[in-house]
């Protein structure tokens, strides 16, 4: 990794953190950051296209800009998350260690689904905490629980059979098939109760009065928050409740997969093969 990119990683980095500050504290990110964020990376870019001749970073940044937008446009990401994502596109560098089986885009895209999907599950429970609503949730998974078990237990008997049939243990495919019925009474129940958070927690019914600059609007399908005009002009029409949803504060997902990264290069082929740990500091890139 050259000096140019170690200098777009870095200021990936510091953009992220500051603007996952800001979303931490007040939900909403200036765009004053993604304008420094271009402005500081743009002399590094232009000297990688004229200077070095590299032109594959505008493809992942083209990439990661439109599928950010897809995601914003319906509604699973705000405008930050979106410009964030695009951003990363153009400034990560292909190549970051000397074993390489992804590029460095692909591998940051793993980790951060992988880091979002924990941080939605950590940062719903902990709303549902604070909601004093724990106990309804659980209610809610004991309306099924009947379905639950009665799915495991279906995949209980094939697991089992399939298992013993190729290792003929019985033992070892008894432990494994209770293993994966119980993966599924886990995820079940989980489902259940984050279909909960979304329909009680992250959506509210509210007075007018409390509306307040930043809220987001039920009805509108992306997430942008409303604005202080938008506010007049609904008390002027005479409501007395709207109905809002509550945003995740996301931005914090992007430093901790870049942080990631940059030291495990793949989390996930690292968990499944822990060799590749040592191997990608000592090995040429099998990248071309």
């Amino acid at each position: 990794m050259n000096m140019i990119d170690l200098m777009l990683i870095s200021i990936c980095l510091f953009s992220s953190t500051l603007a996952s500050y800001y979303d931490l504290k007040t939900t909403e990110v200036p765009d004053k950051i993604f304008y420094l964020t271009i402005l500081l990376s743009l002399p590094f870019l232009l000297f990688k296209i004229f200077a070095l001749h590299e032109f594959s970073f505008l493809f992942y940044g083209i990439l990661f800009s439109f599928f950010g937008f897809l995601l914003y446009k319906v509604g699973q990401w705000g405008g930050a998350d979106a410009t964030l994502f695009g951003i990363f596109g153009f400034l990560l560098p292909e190549k970051m260690f000397g074993f390489q089986i992804f590029p460095t885009q692909i591998n940051f895209i793993i980790n951060f689904f992988f880091v979002g999907s924990l941080y939605l599950i950590i940062y719903s429970f902990i709303l549902l905490y604070k909601s004093g609503n724990f106990s309804r949730s659980l209610k809610e998974v004991k309306k099924v629980r009947k379905l639950i078990f009665g799915f495991s237990l279906l995949t209980f008997i094939p697991s089992f059979l399939l298992s013993f049939l190729l290792l003929k243990d019985l033992v070892f495919s008894f432990f494994s098939a209770l293993t994966i019925s119980a993966f599924y009474i886990i995820l079940f129940s989980l489902y259940k109760i984050l279909r909960f958070i979304e329909k009680k927690i992250f959506v509210r019914k509210i007075p007018v009065s409390k509306l307040k600059v930043g809220d987001m609007l039920l009805k509108r399908r992306e997430l942008v928050g409303i604005t202080k005009d938008e506010i007049k002009k609904i008390k002027k029409s005479g409501k007395k409740f709207v109905w809002i949803k509550e945003g995740v504060r996301f931005v914090p997902v992007f430093p901790i997969s870049l942080l990631l990264t940059l030291f495990f290069n793949n989390l996930i082929l690292i968990l499944l093969i822990p060799e590749l740990f040592f191997l990608q500091f000592s090995k040429p890139t099998i990248l071309p």
